[in-house]
């Protein structure tokens, strides 16, 4: 599963597109020039950009066990449906 959290250092005005470029593999800088044109053709693009520089993290959680998954009560429900 591809995990996907705003790019840190690369990142121009929020990271977002840098985060999503590195996450599918694309080019950082033509994937920047997709959204501008983008942006211009399709109104909505600068409202989805603004929504995922709020919903999508700064840095990924760290990876947890399957062994802390079992333990853990609150992920119960999950280890239930398994």
């Amino acid at each position: 599963m591809c995990r996907r959290e705003r790019g840190k250092g690369s990142g121009r005005v929020g990271g977002v597109v840098a985060g999503l470029a590195d996450a599918y593999g694309f080019d950082v800088r033509t994937s920047r020039i997709a959204v501008v044109v983008a942006s211009f053709v399709v109104p909505l693009v600068p409202v989805l950009y603004l929504a995922l520089w709020i919903l999508l993290p700064q840095e990924p959680d760290p990876p947890t066990s399957f062994q802390a998954i079992l333990h853990e009560r609150r992920r119960l429900p999950l280890v239930v449906v398994l």
